[in-house]
This record gives C-alpha cells, sequence and structure tokens, in this order.
C-alpha cells in the first residue's frame, strides 16, 4: 500500500508531504485543489511519461517519491524482483523530472530504467475517481470531485444496501 507521497515543483505544487492509513483514502475538494496533480503524481511514480511542462514555473525539477509498505517482509526489488532482504517491508519509489525534458527514477536508492517503474506500477495501489461528468472516465481526462487511494478491487468492496 502507498504509505506516504511527496511532491516537490510539481505544477503549483512547491512541497507536499501526504501521510496515508492503511486501508481507503479519499481525496476530496474544490475544482483546482490540487487533486489532479497529486494523482499525475502518482502516475509519474509509476512510470507514466513524464512531461516537462509539468514543472513548476521557476525550478529546475520536480521530485516524486512513495513509500509503499507491503504486507510481508518480502518486497519487490529494483529490477522487479522480490527483495527478501528488504526486512522493513518497504520500498521508496523516487522519479525526478527536469525541465529540459530529462527524466530519472530510483528504486530504494538505485538507479533504475523507467521500465523499473512502470513493471513497479503493476503492482500499484487500486484508484478510482468519481467522475463530475461521465466523459471524464480515465486518470487521463480527470474532472474528478472524489479520488480514492488503496482502494480494494470493486468485487471486494461489500454493498451497505440491502
Amino acid at each position: 500500500m502507498l504509505a506516504t507521497l511527496r511532491v516537490v515543483n510539481l505544477g503549483v505544487i512547491e512541497d507536499v508531504t501526504l501521510e496515508l492509513s492503511p486501508g481507503m483514502t479519499v481525496l476530496t475538494g474544490e475544482t483546482g485543489a490540487g487533486k489532479t496533480l497529486l494523482v499525475g503524481a502518482l502516475s509519474l511514480l509509476l512510470g507514466d511519461r513524464a512531461d516537462p511542462t509539468m514543472v513548476r514555473s521557476g525550478t529546475d525539477e520536480a521530485v516524486v517519491e512513495g513509500v509503499f509498505r507491503h504486507e510481508s517482509s518480502a518486497s519487490p526489488g529494483g529490477d522487479g524482483s522480490i527483495d527478501a532482504g528488504n526486512a522493513g517491508g518497504e520500498e521508496i519509489l523516487t522519479r525526478v523530472v527536469s525541465a529540459s525534458g530529462t527524466s530519472k527514477a530510483w528504486i530504494d536508492g538505485r538507479r533504475v530504467p523507467l521500465a523499473g517503474l512502470a513493471r513497479r506500477g503493476r503492482r500499484a495501489p487500486r484508484t478510482y475517481f468519481e467522475p463530475s461528468r461521465p466523459a471524464a472516465r480515465s486518470c487521463r481526462m480527470i474532472a474528478s470531485t472524489a479520488v480514492a487511494i488503496n482502494a480494494a478491487p470493486a468485487n471486494q468492496i461489500a454493498s451497505t444496501n440491502s
């Protein structure tokens, strides 16, 4: 599960750190509050294509860092393998995007190709959006009023309606 998300110099975000609790986290807010930027940061962290125009104006680079906690003490290593030596059960992913267009990635402090983050992204927390209009259904077209992170798959969510 995603435990911490830190975003520095991305769009209008100067520096923000989110500490997420186990279970589902819901981000809500007014239009322009930054929900889309946070989801964009998570997407960058998990291997999506970077756009240098996302770097905060007047800065050289944007940094996104995420701490993932795993249920077992074994965690995915930087190359996508299981690293049983990671006794903390944590994995730290970092992505740096420069204003000049270059992008670098690290897993647990080891430099990895972007494909390493993309492989890790396949094991990422599930993220769901409540679109404000029916056409906005994908992560690429967010017009959301709520974002759920670390959510259980829809087939595991019990209905409260009888």
